[in-house]
């Protein structure tokens, strides 16, 4: 923003730095120079159009309006490439506009008394952006307000907790309800000794301890950590653009330096373009490549890509126990933002059906919508199932989970009550002189199962034709005499 001449003086005298109140819009050309006003230039004159021009949303808090953010947004129209800026906080319980008791706006917030509850921190967050996307929209005539570039300033002006961790995630609120109310671009506004002092030194390298410390009530859509970042103002131009060759203090993109510009006898805030960003809307579409339809493990491994352009993903399952339905959706922290391509579950009880999916975002980030779901189902292992008369139960390493249960009597079943299936799938031995089985799912038969083949043939996984979702017992069923017949498991999925 201009930064009038009484809050210049006082940071001279003071010798602390008084943050101006936004950034410049990231659509210009690297070199390229700019302004950014806000509230108090209402009834100023606007500094002359340059590459670009922000104004400020807020009257210098949150839950305010910029008096004169309709007349500012035509000056920045004028530029030829306006942006917006938004003043953020996290003022804790005190605040009249702290989440309420038992509110999921959007995540839970439960424990509204203290500073430490993540959710209630993020929801501050995403409801303070809501605000602030009203107010532009009411607003701003001159242009349309989701359609520009949107920056979250960060400075100890305004109200933050004793605990870096939540004032970060509401801030990571913030951008994601600004992004999901169609804004195509949210970058960070600060200094660094502000940005270390309010959220604890936050960085691309220590981001996946803070969704650890976020994982029970929110995963981040769109990481701040990606995002770009605008850093305050440093002496004259050729400062700022000196210091567009330092690192940013996030470790994301450094797109703007401000500096202090007084060229035309009023002090205003100038900004340089140290980089152009990409203006490129396409987020990459990601595919999650396995599981197979079945394991016979008790650690089931995903893998997902993307068809290019990713710079990170998110990965989420849910499952199902064979009796009862899908839980909800979990998202492990070290699978969020990650560039790996591969992730393995331990300890997988048999009989459940995970699905996992994928999202992508490349450098912007632009962020794609979930994949289709990958499933798979852990085989139970034939001990899961009942056997009437005629079975004999035996142990090798040579079957899955080192069981198996055979018999050669006509008429011998293995039962399992109560599933919730729509595919099932039988592990059984295949071998020259093996026999036939029928597979019966609430007393109908649903296929017979031929196990006979040239050689011997273990762990064998046969499919059956899928069916309606139901809950049903199922029954393995011999239907050969005086032929072996060795069932190693029985898998059934929901999915």
């Amino acid at each position: 923003m201009t930064r009038p001449l009484s809050r210049a003086l006082l940071a001279a005298l003071t010798g602390t730095l008084v943050l101006a109140a936004g950034p410049a819009f990231a659509g210009a050309p690297a070199g390229a120079t700019g302004h950014d006003i806000s509230y108090p230039q209402c009834g100023a004159a606007f500094p002359v159009p340059g590459a670009f021009g922000i104004v400020g949303v807020n009257n210098g808090r949150v839950y305010s309006a910029n008096p004169c953010l309709a007349e500012q947004a035509v000056w920045a129209a004028s530029t030829g490439n306006p942006a917006l800026y938004v003043n953020t906080a996290n003022p804790g319980p005190v605040s009249d506009y702290w989440p309420a008791p038992g509110s999921k706006q959007p995540v839970p917030c439960r424990d509204t008394t203290v500073e430490t509850d993540m959710g209630c921190a993020y929801d501050y967050g995403w409801n303070a952006a809501i605000d602030a996307l009203i107010t532009a929209d009411q607003a701003v005539q001159a242009f349309k307000p989701r359609s520009v570039t949107w920056w979250l300033d960060v400075e100890s002006a305004n109200s933050w907790t004793d605990v870096p961790k939540a004032n970060v995630a509401a801030l990571q609120g913030f951008a994601d309800r600004l992004r999901v109310g169609g804004v195509p671009s949210v970058g960070i506004y600060s200094v660094p000794s502000a940005w270390d002092a309010i959220t604890g030194g936050f960085t691309k390298s220590n981001a996946a301890s803070y969704r650890s410390a976020w994982a029970s009530a929110f995963s981040p859509q769109y990481p701040i950590e990606l995002s770009p970042v605008w850093r305050a103002g440093v002496g004259n131009v050729d400062d700022a653009n000196a210091a567009c060759s330092v690192a940013s203090f996030t470790g994301g993109p450094l797109l703007l330096q401000q500096h202090f510009d007084d060229t035309s006898g009023t002090r205003y805030d100038g900004d340089v373009q140290c980089a152009a960003e990409s203006t490129d809307g396409t987020a990459p579409k990601p595919v999650t490549t396995a599981p197979g339809a079945v394991t016979l493990s008790s650690t089931v491994g995903v893998r997902w890509s993307s068809d290019g352009g990713a710079s990170s993903y998110d990965v989420r399952y849910r499952r199902a126990a064979p009796t009862q339905g899908f839980g909800n959706q979990a998202y492990p922290s070290g699978w969020q933002v990650t560039t790996a391509h591969a992730a393995t579950i331990g300890g997988a009880p048999g009989g459940y059906t995970y699905c996992f999916s994928t999202r992508a975002r490349d450098a912007r980030p632009n962020l794609s919508t979930w994949s289709a779901e990958r499933c798979t189902a852990v085989a139970l292992d034939d001990r899961a199932l009942s056997a009437s008369s005629g079975w004999a139960r035996a142990a090798s390493s040579a079957y899955y989970a080192s069981t198996y249960t055979a018999t050669t009597r006509l008429g011998a079943t293995l039962t399992k009550s109560g599933l919730q299936t729509s595919r099932l799938a039988v592990v059984a031995t295949r071998c020259p002189s093996c026999g036939v089985i029928g597979v019966y799912v609430g007393g109908t038969l649903l296929k017979k199962l031929d196990l006979r083949s040239a050689s011997t043939l273990r762990k064998q996984v046969l499919a059956l034709p899928p069916i309606s979702l139901r809950t049903a017992s199922v029954t393995i069923k011999v239907l050969s005499s005086g032929k072996t017949v060795q069932i190693d498991g029985l898998s059934t999925a929901r999915a």
